[in-house]
Formats: structure tokens, C-alpha cells, sequence
């Protein structure tokens, strides 16, 4: 965040120094904790929000979920076979990037592929793969709070608040039994 202001920390220093502070330590720490809790939170999601609406108005075949997911359907795949529930397995392969398009993982570089039950996923991710059948392709821009959130992830290299595109190819589903 590139929004501090130099003239008011050294006004704030120059307070505390003579005596004179406006806010006690409690308060300034509360301040800041609000700050980073609250208003970095805000932001972020606003500007996710302006670029979804964006890429919506530039491109009519991107669509948006009631959670806020946006995708683009490329190949719909075999819709009688899906993936529906927590317990079903999908192998699928992927490409993760950033807004930037920089990489951040790829595996459809790779000769295998995830195989995994879907509740292993998060939100944003299990949310598109439940939009194709087998076979099927989409593009999803998963929005921080339905991917990474406020953590991000250091091992993978995501950043906190960190919007992410994903290119998924949905190669097998494997339902299992509804009780």
C-alpha cells in the first residue's frame, strides 16, 4: 500500500516528542489493526469487483456466480457426467496465473494429473469445476476471498488478497454414491 504519507508520520514523531500526542498506543495500534483488518479488505475487494464488472462488459460470454466467481465456459463437456458433490473425484489439469498473467502453477505441463475428491478444493475452484462435465473447459477468475484470502499462500508464491485466473481442464469425474 503505497498510501503512506511521510509528512504525517514525521508530524507524528515530532507530537510525541514535544509531548503533545493525539492518540495513545492503544489507540494507534487499534487504529492500525482496523486499518489492516477492515479498510485493506475493502479496497481490495473493490478493486476485484471493478475488474470482474469490467471483464464482464468486455467479453459477453464471461458470467459471474451468486459468490462473486466469474468464468467462461470454452468446452461444456459431458454434462451427464458431472461433479456434484463433496465426495466425487475429478482428475483435472491446470494453469494458475496471476491478473499479470504471470504463472503461478501449472500442471498441465506436466504428465500427471490432480486427481482428488472435490471438497480438496477451494471455493472458487470447486465452484467451476461443478459448472462443466468431464471433458469440459473453463476459465475462472476467483476472486482473493473465494481462493487464497487474506493469508495468500508464501510456499506457492500467492499473495495476500491476491485475485487469481485459473484455465481448467476437467479430464475425468468419478461420482460417488448419494446416501
Amino acid at each position: 500500500d503505497s498510501t503512506l504519507r511521510a509528512e504525517a508520520v514525521v508530524k507524528g514523531i515530532n507530537d510525541v516528542l514535544s509531548g503533545k500526542e493525539l492518540m495513545s498506543v492503544d489507540d494507534a495500534r487499534n487504529y492500525f489493526l482496523a486499518y489492516m483488518t477492515y479498510d485493506v479488505y475493502d479496497r481490495v475487494r473493490g478493486y476485484e469487483e471493478q475488474f470482474l464488472t469490467d471483464l464482464e462488459a468486455s467479453d459477453n460470454k464471461v458470467q459471474r456466480t451468486q459468490s462473486g466467481l466469474a468464468y467462461k465456459v470454452l468446452v461444456l463437456g459431458d454434462m451427464n457426467k458431472t461433479a456434484t458433490i463433496d465426495r466425487d473425484t475429478v482428475a483435472i489439469t491446470y494453469r494458475v496465473t496471476r491478473l499479470s498473467g504471470e504463472e503461478v502453477d501449472v500442471v498441465a505441463n506436466r504428465e500427471d494429473t490432480v486427481r482428488t475428491v472435490l471438497r480438496d478444493f477451494m471455493p472458487g475452484v470447486k465452484e467451476g469445476i461443478k459448472l462443466i462435465g468431464q471433458g469440459g473447459q473453463v476459465l475462472l477468475w476467483v476472486p482473493s476471498e473465494l481462493a487464497y484470502g487474506s493469508e495468500g499462500d508464501k510456499e506457492k508464491g500467492i499473495r495476500p488478497n491476491e485475485m487469481l485466473h485459473y484455465d481448467i481442464n476437467l479430464l475425468e469425474v468419478k461420482s460417488r454414491r448419494r446416501r
